[in-house]
């Protein structure tokens, strides 16, 4: 039986890509994905397309970003080819009701749709989670399907991250 005994485990150039501690957990200096706030505390008109609110490294809540997230189009092009865990969150404006989408290339892989109540006061909340495939390039970005939105800069996110 062999044994590999390491502490770090680095590419050649001396970067550190793991570490591992003395009871066996594995530390990463490097996460594939991002998570990232709303950037504004307001509604929206109608809209259909891209959210582009999604534009708030919020530093302080544990937002991160690999740098392959565009904060000026709000759209992530996939640096690793993989399995990501991806997500969004939203409210509901008033009586309005509310779809969101989370969209890989265009094509929607999946959203959830709220629905207001008659009190202005109140904002339902959307949440979307799934998992998908995803090659090198690909373009992730959160999308509303012609609803109006209230965002706000405490509770309202779009993430994705490498799982495996």
């Amino acid at each position: 039986m062999s044994e590999l005994l390491v502490n770090t485990i680095k590419n050649t150039g001396g970067t550190t890509a793991m570490s591992i501690d003395g009871s066996g957990r594995v530390a990463r200096p490097v996460r594939v994905g991002f998570k990232i706030g709303a950037s504004s505390h307001d509604q929206t008109s109608n809209l259909t397309g891209i959210i582009t609110q999604y534009n708030n490294l919020r530093n302080t809540v544990g937002d991160f970003n690999d740098g392959a997230y565009n904060t000026s189009t709000c759209i992530y092009t996939v640096p690793v080819a993989g399995v990501y865990m991806t997500g969004v969150q939203a409210f509901s404006y008033g009586e309005n009701s509310l779809e969101i989408l989370i969209n890989q290339d265009g094509v929607a892989i999946g959203g959830c749709q709220q629905n207001g109540t008659n009190d202005e006061s109140n904002y339902e909340v959307a949440t979307f989670s799934t998992i998908t495939n995803c090659s090198v390039g690909d373009e992730l970005a959160a999308y509303s399907n012609g609803h109006k939105y209230h965002l706000n800069t405490q509770s309202c996110f779009f993430y994705a991250y490498l799982i495996g």
